[in-house]
């Protein structure tokens, strides 16, 4: 700390501010380099990202299961529903629900006193279950029809059980009319026949049926078919039907055009939304403007997408064939229409121009050939942009060096200029006093020389 121009009289703080501003401009100079590098390193880090997702739509493209996906629709979904595999058959078919399959259901007297589940006095074990697999059930004295519903569904017997106005209601899991709910006692019918469920026997048949086990009759091109259940997948090879309600549907199985369209389009978007950016960041004013990598890049890129495939006899061997044109301006396009039209006719050469590989089809398709591409540029720490990334990265940390070692320099600076003006103000301020004692022997040597 010192008192600024009390000798000198001169502003010292500011004439040091004014110094060292001098002193700092190539301190500017280096913070601005490291600005511009690191703008040049986030536009390489964008670029990075955008080839990536570019390189995922043009893989969605390369999936072979993407053209032999299949799309299934039901002329009348009340009557039936359609989902298909790739393996299904493109084909129409004529399809009329006679009935549906049903579960058999039944059902016990009512058991309620004063608006109350009343106790059904009855004991013993009782088997219930589908076929021949039946499980035994503990009936006690003071158990109501909901504690032997609960008692059916802890059984895992292949029904449920539930209770419907003081009524059990036992329902089988499964539809068909091989899947018919059998009772049997232990002693007997009693507790079956006391519920009101079954006549009599040991081996007995339900008496108040609600539902009957029935299996799904419907016909295929007229030909007659019976399934225990209303999901039907053994009799169109890789469909699947689910039977809704009685009436006639037509059932279309096609290729999925719109899921490789889909594909397309994100391809198209992406490419350019990749192609905007960079030129964005290399023309006039833009952070990578002259950067060699970038317009090799650039060129590559549109040149792998645009130029022919090298496939023999085949009917689409570059994508403006199949409506995907780039303009002059390198901006992507696509026609819908003609990529439709190139599906419908021949699915399996719009196949080959995206996804052929040169292993198993002898020449390499548009992605295959962009994939190299993006090997070398992508590859994590080996590829371009990670090179040229990280040398940006040295240079900014070489820049961070430098800042710092000249902001020790001019502190050092700072504190020597501040020492050279405090030596000035001391001696201008002893100049000072030895003019003042000068002054004042002057002034007595004048009073002496009058006196005399």
């Amino acid at each position: 700390m010192y008192i600024s121009g009390i000798a000198t009289g001169l502003d010292t703080e500011t004439l040091i501010q004014q110094l060292m501003a001098i002193e700092r401009r190539p301190l500017v100079l280096m913070q601005e380099r490291k600005n511009l590098l690191q703008q040049q390193r986030d536009a390489w880090r964008d670029i990075n990202t955008r080839l990536n997702t570019l390189r995922e739509r043009m893989a969605d493209l390369s999936r072979i299961d993407l053209y032999e996906r299949r799309t299934a629709t039901s002329s009348v979904t009340d009557v039936a529903t359609v989902t298909a595999a790739r393996e299904a058959a493109e084909a129409r078919y004529n399809i009329n629900v006679i009935n549906l399959a049903q579960a058999h259901r039944v059902r016990s007297e009512q058991f309620v006193e004063d608006g109350q589940l009343k106790d059904l006095d009855l004991e013993g074990t009782a088997r219930i279950g589908l076929g021949t697999e039946l499980k035994a059930i503990e009936v006690v004295k003071g158990d109501t029809v909901a504690d032997v519903a609960r008692k059916i569904n802890e059984a895992d017997a292949g029904v449920t059980a539930r209770v419907v106005d003081g009524h059990l209601v036992i329902e089988a899991k499964e539809t068909g009319a091989a899947n018919e709910i059998q009772f049997q006692h232990d002693s007997g019918d009693a507790l079956w026949r006391e519920l009101g469920i079954v006549d009599a026997g040991h081996a007995v048949i339900a008496a108040n049926v609600l539902q009957e086990a029935q299996d799904a009759k419907f016909t295929v091109d007229g030909i007659e078919i019976k399934r225990s259940s209303n999901t039907i997948d053994d009799v169109l090879a890789g469909v699947t039907l689910r039977l809704q309600g009685e009436g006639e549907t037509v059932v279309e199985i096609k290729r999925d055009a719109d899921a490789v369209v889909e594909a397309v389009r994100r391809f198209v978007e992406q490419y350019n939304s990749v192609m905007s950016f960079m030129s964005s960041r290399s023309g006039e004013g833009g952070v990578l403007r002259g950067d060699t990598l970038l317009m090799r890049i650039q060129f590559q890129l549109r040149s792998d997408t645009t130029s022919a495939i090298d496939a023999p006899d085949t009917a689409y061997n570059h994508l403006a064939s199949v409506g995907i044109s780039v303009d002059r301006h390198g901006h992507m396009s696509l026609d819908e229409t003609k990529l439709r039209e190139a599906l419908a006719q021949n699915s399996a050469s719009v196949q080959g121009l995206f996804a052929a590989t040169k292993d198993k089809d002898g020449f390499d398709g548009v992605a295959a050939r962009l994939e190299s591409r993006f090997q070398a540029w992508l590859a994590a720490g080996t590829g371009l942009l990670d090179a040229r990334q990280k040398l940006f990265g040295d240079r900014m940390r070489a820049i961070d060096d430098g800042i710092e070692r000249m902001e020790m320099r001019l502190e050092l600076r700072e504190r020597n200029l501040m020492r050279q003006f405090v030596a000035l103000e001391e001696m201008m301020a002893a100049f000072q006093t030895q003019a003042m004692w000068l002054e004042g022997q002057i002034q007595q040597l004048g009073m002496m020389t009058r006196r005399g």
